[in-house]
Parts: structure tokens; C-alpha cells; sequence
């Protein structure tokens, strides 16, 4: 990658990516500056060489590490480079802490068992979600996989779709939180494929949903992304607590159980909004049945009790390292509310 930008902002992403394991000199291949003074000085080894050089990189992603990144965007533009080329500094930082946690988890699970390159071809797989209430539009995926069966389970019979299988059925809970979760978290009783992909109805599927799982189940039967910024289910409740998404009471109440059970801080958190399971295999069932049952019994933070139960059952599980909010395999949007 070039890095665009040498002044502090350079040097605490320096601080930033040594904190994590990694060197900057491996991570950048050239640094780029418009200030004159420092051509051809280095930071941690690597050059710092004018703008007008990007053209030297034609391939290679964008960084811009600098307060004056608006700026400095309109004159990579103003250089022909293409838009898609460039990296917010938060993006890249989201992407290497997803990394981070990928390869902690990997070194992690080497050390009682090698894990299993699993080989086999997926062709099949069914691709689900759950809306209930008005709070999301059905969003139809960009690249529609004739192997790939598209499912949404609603109450709302306004919605229809030329590509998704409408299921319209009745409502079990009075929440819709709760409606929808007992669909992600147990798609064996409503999906008869082999593999399933849950989305969460605020994301857009970008790419073909049989390249992503066969790209990334390599080393368990659950394919889950990393939080992009946090490590921690008891610094994710935190954030939820101040935040205001969820009960307070049942917040703290969860993580004073999770302490006296004995499960350490830093132990993982990984992403809700897009899983893929091989999900009728007997381990996997146990796993979304525990998962199902601590939802309803605390709080309705899933990613939370997702953490504390892939510590507590060490479930082998597999990790795509990519910053969700800017990739080329889903893209987040907003709610309707």
C-alpha cells in the first residue's frame, strides 16, 4: 500500500500498527508528502517521496494519514487515481484490528490442535434474513448466484421481491428484535440447505455469496467477521451501555455473571450482521441452541453472549478479516428507523 501523509498523524498510525504485532515498513511501500522538506527522509524505513509520484503505483491501495484528508483526497483525483483506490485512515485501522484478531485466534487454537484446511467445494447455499416490523427494506444483492437460494422470513406482506423467497409468517414473540434473532440464531429449524448465510436486513450483498464462503470456511463450520475496533465483550457492553442499545440493568447483570463463570476480558468479539454455518451439524446446532437460550435469558446484545460462548465451548470457528464498512463483499446501510 502508499501511505499518503507524513506528519503526526503518520506517526501515531506508526503507534498504532507496532501496538498490534505489525511493522510499518512491511505494511507501506512508500510514503508520499507534498511537503518539500521531507523528500527522501524515512519513516521507520519507509521513503517519503512528492504527490506527483503516485503514478509510479498503479496498483496499489491508497492510506491517507493526515487532518487534511478531504484535501488531499480531491488531489489524488486531480492525479487521475481512482476513487475506489483510496482508504480512509479508520477503514485501514478497522481492517488491520480484524486481522490482529484473526491471527490471535488462529495462534490461539495452534496451540492445543492444527487447524483444519477444510477443502470441500461448497456449491449450494442459501442466503436469509429476517424483517419484522417496518424497521428495514428488502435489499435485493447485486450478484444473483443461480446456486444460491435467497430467503426472507417476514410478518410484512408488503414485501415482495423478484429474487428473495418471500416467507410471510406468523410472529412467536412480540419483539421483533426477538422474532428476527431466533431466525439468525437457529437456522436449522428453518433452513434445509447445508450451508446458510445470514445478512442483517441493513446490509447489501455485494458479491457471490458461494465465493465468500468458499474463499473464507476454511477452519470450522462457522464463518464470522472480527469487530473492527474492539476486542472485548466487556468493553462492548460498556460502549452499549452509553450508548443507550440496550437495558442497563440487563447489561450489567450479564457481565457480572460472565466475571464469576470465570471468562476473561479480551477473549474476542466478532460481528452479528453476516454468519455462514454448516448448520445441521450436531456441534453447530448445540452452539445456536446455547446461543439462543443466553439471549433470551440476558440482554439483547447477541454480539456480546456470541464472545462469551465461543470462549466458553471453544467452537472452531472461521474469520474473514475485512473492515465491514468498506469492502467489496457487503455494504452496510442505514435503517429505515
Amino acid at each position: 500500500m502508499v501511505l499518503i501523509g507524513a506528519g503526526n498523524t503518520s506517526k501515531l498510525l506508526k503507534m498504532y500498527i507496532t501496538k498490534y504485532g505489525y511493522q510499518f515498513q512491511n505494511e507501506f511501500e512508500v510514503c508520499l508528502d507534498n511537503a518539500s522538506l521531507k523528500w527522501d527522509s524515512r519513516i521507520d524505513n519507509v521513503l517519503i517521496r512528492p504527490m506527483e509520484e503516485i503514478y509510479k503505483y498503479p496498483e496499489s491501495q491508497i492510506v491517507i494519514a493526515s487532518v487534511y484528508e478531504r484535501e488531499i483526497q480531491e488531489q489524488l483525483l486531480q492525479l487521475g487515481v481512482e476513487e475506489n483506490r483510496i482508504i480512509a485512515l479508520n477503514s485501514y485501522k478497522r481492517r488491520l484490528f480484524a486481522r490482529y484478531q484473526k491471527r490471535e485466534y488462529e495462534k490461539s487454537q495452534m496451540t492445543d490442535m492444527q487447524l483444519q484446511d477444510v477443502n470441500k467445494e461448497i456449491s449450494e447455499i442459501t442466503v436469509y434474513t429476517a424483517i419484522f416490523g417496518d424497521y428495514d427494506r428488502l435489499l435485493n444483492p447485486v450478484i444473483v448466484n443461480p446456486n444460491v437460494k435467497y430467503v426472507c422470513f417476514t410478518d410484512n406482506e408488503n414485501i415482495t421481491s423478484d429474487i428473495w423467497e418471500v416467507h410471510y409468517v406468523k410472529r412467536q414473540y412480540e419483539s421483533p428484535i426477538v422474532e428476527s434473532r431466533m431466525y439468525k440464531m437457529l437456522p436449522h429449524l428453518f433452513i434445509e440447505s447445508e450451508y446458510s448465510m445470514w445478512v442483517d436486513a441493513n446490509i447489501c450483498l455485494l458479491d457471490d455469496p458461494l465465493r465468500y464462503a468458499n474463499c473464507y470456511l476454511k477452519n470450522g463450520d462457522f464463518l464470522l467477521i472480527p469487530h473492527g475496533e474492539r476486542d472485548c465483550i466487556y468493553e462492548e457492553a460498556a460502549i452499549c451501555i452509553t450508548l443507550h442499545r440496550a437495558s442497563t440493568k440487563d447489561l450489567v447483570y450479564q457481565m457480572k455473571e460472565y466475571i464469576e463463570k470465570g471468562c476473561p476480558e479480551h477473549v474476542g468479539l466478532f460481528l452479528g450482521g453476516v454468519l455462514v454455518r454448516r448448520h445441521h451439524t450436531e456441534q453447530i446446532k448445540d452452539f445456536d441452541e446455547l446461543w439462543w437460550k443466553e439471549f433470551l435469558t440476558y440482554s439483547k446484545r447477541d454480539q456480546v453472549s456470541l464472545g462469551y460462548l465461543l470462549w466458553k465451548k471453544q467452537l472452531p470457528i472461521s474469520l474473514c478479516d475485512i473492515d465491514i464498512y468498506n469492502n467489496s463483499i457487503v455494504k452496510v446501510v442505514n435503517h429505515l428507523k
